[in-house]
């Protein structure tokens, strides 16, 4: 039988349960756990009452997370907030016209609700869940974990304050421009006073990068991780093309001047202490470190490809001079860095130390239980990080994960939107009393200790703590293996069992491919018969 990470037996076979204390929680002592007999020798009795003890474990060392935040802290936030949305509505009004007055009527109702008792505003704004409405939005701004009640109250007060002021300020916009008053700057006299063509193919490099990022976040295009690698990429081209240059005026050998400081450009070229803070064509020119790899390259050219079509439909300039640009590589030559699946002796001993924690490495069972739930579903990183407690539910008698991008969760593709049944491991284990557990303690979100972080959301601790922990540490570490090799596992292990394509990328979230599969069967798989499939993925 395998047992709870928070079980050890004595030399005379009796279990004991201990539990972690954080080190910010013991200042002065050096005391890092709490040991305490089960006095019992019994497998089965140990493992449930140290699953009762880790859930007691679990709420007190919620209340001893309670956070709270300074006055000016909580208008601050508020504040850049409310003026962020109003600076995008300006921004659509200048692009799109005026509200209609569908939109106007809704935009005086909630008003209405905003001006309203702070009862009131949190029974219809917040759904009566203001617990909830508060997490999600401290979750958008990266602040790290519980907040204290008092600290909550005076959140939500100042998150009524904002939505009144943005609603009133919306409205009063609007109204400013029923009438020109030519003593005054009208609002939108700035986008209308040239010719737009123009001053489109006037307009400069970095000016028309900015104006397409900023596109892309407004229309919710890109997740944020997205949104910062094409900063980062769009940057570079900035840089090597000159700020200052007409976006008109880039020509093909610009393209190919890019194109030839790419393949030459040191990889880490940010980390090295010979090319650390040096341009992008004096880094080339140290000339002592390794060179990007080809697919390093052809992304950045796939990005500058997206990017000038984009100028292109919007009449920024004529023609896409990245248009066929990238590299064409030798059929079936790899590059040797490829991400690959872990073998059956690796998968084994992930599970084992993930269950057994034979050398202690599992210091939380957010860790334990979001590598686990990876290993037996192939799901992404952040698709697990985030999950919530209502994503975990029957579906036709089944457990399932329902996997969506509901409430601020982020997914990759449209088919990334899924239902995957829960592996018979992961029940055997113990899952659904975890679950329990976190429910009862009132939460919301599965793994509620993963802080969100704008470019990775929530999956950053776990990733960190499997590739540069669990790993390192298990001899197990190399380019080739990190946290998305379990999906590459759960793939690979499903088709050697004989399990049809459309179905394993159905489970893991690829789109199907084909006619029949796109057009004649839309209503998909049942559950029973992706129940099947997962539990032919078998580890030891």
């Amino acid at each position: 039988m395998q047992l709870s990470a928070y079980l050890c037996q004595s030399r005379h076979g009796v279990y004991y349960f201990r539990w972690p204390i954080p080190a910010r929680l013991h200042p002065q002592s050096r005391r890092s756990s709490i040991k305490l007999s089960l006095r019992t020798r019994c497998p089965k009795t140990a493992k449930y009452i140290a699953r009762l003890l880790s859930c007691a474990g679990q709420i007190a060392m919620a209340d001893a997370n309670l956070q709270t935040m300074r006055y000016d802290q909580i208008r601050n936030l508020v504040k850049n907030h409310y003026q962020t949305l109003l600076d995008q509505f300006r921004e659509r009004v200048n692009m799109a016209g005026r509200l209609s007055e569908a939109d106007l009527a809704i935009r005086r109702s909630s008003l209405r609700v905003a001006g309203a008792s702070l009862d009131d505003f949190v029974s219809l704004a917040c759904q009566d869940d203001p617990l909830g409405f508060v997490g999600r939005f401290c979750d958008m701004y990266g602040v790290e974990g519980d907040l204290s009640a008092e600290t909550q109250q005076k959140l939500l007060e100042e998150i009524q304050i904002g939505q009144k002021g943005f609603l009133e300020a919306t409205l009063a916009f609007d109204s400013s421009l029923d009438n020109f008053e030519f003593d005054k700057p009208d609002p939108l006299l700035p986008q209308l006073s040239r010719s737009s063509v123009a001053f489109a193919q006037s307009e400069k490099i970095a000016d028309v990068v900015t104006k397409y990022l900023e596109e892309g976040r407004i229309a919710s295009n890109w997740t944020a991780k997205t949104v910062e690698e094409k900063r980062e990429t769009l940057a570079l081209l900035v840089e090597l093309i000159g700020q200052d240059k007409p976006m008109a005026k880039i020509d093909k050998r610009d393209a190919q001047d890019v194109k030839a400081v790419l393949l030459k450009l040191p990889k880490n070229r940010n980390k090295m202490a010979a090319t650390r803070g040096l341009s992008a064509r004096d880094a080339v020119k140290v000339g002592s470190a390794a060179s990007i790899s080809i697919t390093t390259v052809n992304g950045y050219l796939s990005d500058y490809q997206a990017f000038n079509t984009w100028a292109v439909n919007n009449g920024y300039a004529e023609k896409n001079m990245f248009e066929g640009m990238r590299v064409r590589r030798v059929s079936g030559k790899a590059s040797g860095n490829e991400r690959k699946a872990f073998n059956e002796k690796e998968l084994r001993t992930i599970l084992n130390e993930l269950v057994e924690n034979p050398k202690g490495l599992v210091r939380k069972d957010s860790h334990k239980w979001g590598t686990l739930i990876a290993l037996f579903t192939g799901a992404r990183l952040n698709e697990v990080s985030q999950l919530h407690l209502k994503d975990i539910k029957q579906v036709d008698d089944i457990w399932c994960f329902d996997i969506n991008d509901d409430e601020s969760k982020t997914l990759k593709t449209v088919a990334s939107k899924r239902v995957v049944p829960i592996h018979e491991k992961l029940i055997e284990l113990g899952l659904l009393e975890y679950v329990e557990c976190i429910r009862q303690m009132g939460k919301v979100r599965l793994f509620y200790d993963f802080s969100y972080s704008e470019q990775n959301g929530y999956g950053r601790t776990l990733g960190r703590w499997f590739n540069e922990v669990l790993l390192v540490k298990m001899g197990l570490k190399s380019k080739a293996l990190v946290f998305h090799s379990l999906r590459h596992s759960m793939v690979t292990e499903l088709a050697r069992k004989d399990v049809p394509e459309p179905i394993v990328k159905t489970i893991v979230g690829h789109e199907r491919s084909g006619v029949t599969q796109q057009t004649y069967f839309k209503s998909g798989y049942t559950t029973k018969q992706l129940h099947d499939a997962v539990n032919k993925y078998q580890i030891g």
